[in-house]
C-alpha cells in the first residue's frame, strides 16, 4: 500500500503527511489497533461485528440484513 500515493491523489498536504508518515509518530498506535483486530479473529478489511458474528469482506447489503435479521430472532425473549 502506497500511503504516500493516495495523501497525493486525495490531495493531502504532502510536506505534512510525509513528514507525519515518515516520523512514525502514529506507528505504535496503528500496530495497537492492528493487534487488537488480530486478537479478535480479524484477518481482512473490511470486517464488521455483529453480536460477535465477524462478517468479512465487501459483502452485499443482503448478508449484512440476514445477519441482522437471525441475531433478532435468537435474542427474543421467550414468552
Amino acid at each position: 500500500m502506497d500511503l504516500k500515493r493516495y495523501a497525493a491523489v486525495l490531495e493531502l498536504d504532502a510536506t505534512e503527511f510525509n513528514a507525519c508518515l515518515d516520523e512514525g509518530k502514529f506507528a505504535a498506535l496503528v500496530q495497537e489497533d492492528v493487534d487488537e483486530g488480530v486478537r479478535h479473529g480479524v484477518s481482512s478489511t473490511p470486517t464488521v461485528f455483529i453480536n460477535g458474528r465477524a462478517i468479512t469482506g465487501a459483502v452485499p447489503i443482503e448478508t449484512f440484513d440476514g445477519v441482522i435479521r437471525e441475531e433478532l430472532v435468537a435474542t427474543e425473549p421467550v414468552q
